[in-house]
């Protein structure tokens, strides 16, 4: 899936944590560097995932938020935080 993105290298690794909660991550590696970072956060109703203020899209470099996918999301230089309405365990999030 995300191949095209990727540098050229020997060893493409990915390691996923379990941060519980239904919350998980991915960390992709060529050649022991970590290249890519993707993560599924389930947060509580209300929660504000991605506005101008988050301070996960400022630390990524000036963010823009755009239309794309999900419900909110921003664009940075140097990665990109989407929010979407979802159901876990049965509870709206």
């Amino acid at each position: 899936m995300g191949a095209p993105l990727l540098p050229g290298g020997e060893g493409i690794t990915e390691s996923f944590t379990d941060k519980g909660q239904g919350s998980v991550s991915c960390r992709l590696s060529v050649d022991g560097s970590t290249v890519l970072y993707f993560a599924a956060d389930v947060t509580d109703r209300g929660t504000p995932a991605v506005s101008p203020d988050d301070d996960g899209p400022w630390r990524l470099g000036n963010p823009e938020l755009v239309d794309g996918v999900g419900d909110v999301t921003a664009v940075a230089d140097r990665g990109a935080k989407a929010a979407a309405e979802c159901a876990h365990a049965g509870q709206p999030r």
